[in-house]
This record gives C-alpha cells, sequence and structure tokens, in this order.
C-alpha cells in the first residue's frame, strides 16, 4: 500500500468544479476483492478531493464536497483488453438543477473514446473540495469499507483536467521516462516523485514464483537433457 508516484498539493489540482480524469494501464481490471486506485488526491477525513478506481468488476468516480463524505458513481466494466484506458467525467452543475457524470474506455489514453452505458445523473448540484492531499497515481485508504489499494500492474499514462475536456493540470506519462528514473516534471508542471517499490521500468515478467528443487537430469557426457 506504499507503492505509488505522488505529486504534492498544487493550487491547480484543487478543481472545485467540472472534472475529467483519464488513466492508462495494464491491471487485472476484474479482480473479484481488490479496489484499486488507478488516481487519487485522497487523504484523511478532512482531505478528500476525488479519485478513479476499479472494484468489483466497476470504474468508479468517488469524490467529496465536504472533504468526508463520500460521493461517487459507477458502471460495470466491458470486455477490456489487458492494457487500456479507463475515463470519467463529472458535470457539477448539468444546468437542470443535478449533476451528470459519464463513463468512457478507449485503447489509450489519446482515444477515441466509447462511452461505458448510459449518463448517470443526480438532483441537486454538487461541489469537488480542495483538499491538501498530495495527487497519486495508485495510492490507498484503509478507512473504506472496502479498504483502497495500488492498482498491481503497469501505470503508462494518466491526466487530470480542471473542465471535460478542459485545462491539463496534471499529465504524467511514465512511458516517456528513462528507465529507473527517480523523479521527473509532467507537461503541466507537475513534480513527480515514487514510493516503496513503484518504479519506471520497461520489464515484462512472464512468471513470478517458486521452485523449490530441480530434478536431478543432468548426465556427464556433454548432452543436452530437455
Amino acid at each position: 500500500t506504499d507503492s505509488y508516484a505522488a505529486t504534492p498539493d498544487h493550487a491547480a489540482l484543487d478543481v472545485a468544479g467540472d472534472i475529467d480524469l483519464r488513466a492508462e494501464a495494464a491491471i487485472n481490471w476484474y479482480h473479484p476483492t481488490a479496489s484499486q486506485v488507478l488516481l487519487q488526491k485522497w487523504g484523511a477525513a478532512g482531505q478528500r478531493s476525488y479519485a478513479l478506481l476499479v472494484f468489483n468488476q466497476r470504474v468508479y468516480l468517488a469524490w467529496t464536497a465536504d472533504g468526508t463524505t463520500n460521493l461517487n458513481g459507477f458502471v460495470t466494466l466491458p470486455a477490456l483488453p489487458e492494457r487500456a484506458a479507463l475515463r470519467a467525467t463529472l458535470d457539477v452543475d448539468n444546468g437542470a438543477g443535478g449533476i451528470t457524470a459519464v463513463f468512457y474506455w478507449a485503447t489509450s489514453i489519446a482515444g477515441p473514446w466509447t462511452q461505458i452505458g448510459d449518463p448517470l445523473t443526480a438532483t441537486g448540484t454538487t461541489s469537488i473540495f480542495a483538499s491538501t492531499a498530495p495527487l497519486t497515481i495508485g495510492g490507498s485508504d484503509s478507512t473504506t469499507t472496502t479498504p483502497r489499494t495500488p492498482f498491481d500492474g503497469k501505470g503508462y499514462a494518466f491526466e487530470v483536467r480542471s473542465g471535460i475536456d478542459g485545462t491539463l493540470v496534471a499529465s504524467p506519462e511514465f512511458t516517456l521516462q528513462a528507465i529507473g528514473t527517480t523523479g521527473f516534471t509532467d507537461s503541466a508542471g507537475r513534480v513527480w516523485s515514487y514510493n516503496g517499490t513503484a518504479r519506471t521500468s520497461d520489464r515484462a515478467f512472464r512468471f513470478h514464483g517458486e521452485i523449490s528443487t530441480w530434478p536431478n537430469e543432468w548426465k556427464p557426457g556433454g548432452a543436452d537433457v530437455w
């Protein structure tokens, strides 16, 4: 739970109105029990803003208006490839006395985007609390009913936009970083660092596990044994 990338709180990240969150990753999208954080600006009670996560075969957009009370919308995930991009937008005042959340997926963060399900609406307008929490790629929260944990896999690119299709306020692209780098500044000016075992890597592991013993099938004489 301590493995993630983070950038400190910044005024640009305190999006109070419409917001647009995007994430491209390769993870187990359909993990049966893990609540996996893609990105979040979410701290202790009183310091919570917004989050994009996947849980129970659904993608969630969560936010608070007061820093504590969790509000969210979600849709069931379609069949996704291992590497895919998810996007969630929130219109805090849809002009009809309510709010609207819309979800999308694509093969990359560049789009084009395909809408997932119907737009979600609710009566009453809302806002997003300006917390002092850092923005994290991954991250955790042990206080929720289902504890949130960092996603287990690879993250490629992420975006936070102020406004739907609005101004980029965070845009870490990990595919642009040198292997082994310990930090970088994204195109929006946010400074990123790594925590725990999170790292920039181009390794593609085929297997993780243990072979307790190797069978004794090697023989003298120089012949290969398969």
